[in-house]
């Protein structure tokens, strides 16, 4: 996910103020202070940024509690910000079949799961 104000129900009271159609009366002024107010919070205005680092996205392709479409989003925006930068992109995502939000066993038991299997090793090697 890259906002938590649109992640699931965790901020139902935001969504429904700022979102909903019955919020149409609230003025666009306050509206947009209210909005400039969570930007921080915001991943992909802060992309750009990550320039340079080495990114790793893993997900287990059967996660429920994060669906694996937010991974392949934030794949395609940090893409989209080296390319807007002339930047070589250093991003890239693993999507694990099978697996869910998080995992103790990749491809073997106790192999080192979601953070130290061998994928993970290589990855902070370089």
């Amino acid at each position: 996910w890259t906002t938590k104000e649109g992640y699931g129900d965790s901020n139902f009271l935001w969504r429904q103020s700022s979102s909903d159609v019955g919020a149409s009366h609230v003025e666009p002024a306050l509206k947009g202070l209210l909005e400039a107010a969570i930007a921080e919070n915001d991943v992909e205005l802060h992309a750009p940024n990550l320039l340079g680092v080495p990114h790793l996205i893993r997900v287990g392709s059967d996660d429920t509690a994060v669906h694996p479409w937010w991974s392949r989003r934030m794949l395609r925006v940090a893409r989209g910000a080296a390319a807007a930068a002339a930047a070589p992109p250093d991003v890239h995502l693993t999507e694990l079949k099978g697996l869910q939000h998080w995992w103790w066993d990749t491809r073997a038991p106790n192999d080192g799961g979601a953070l130290n299997d061998a994928e993970m090793r290589n990855f902070f090697a370089r």
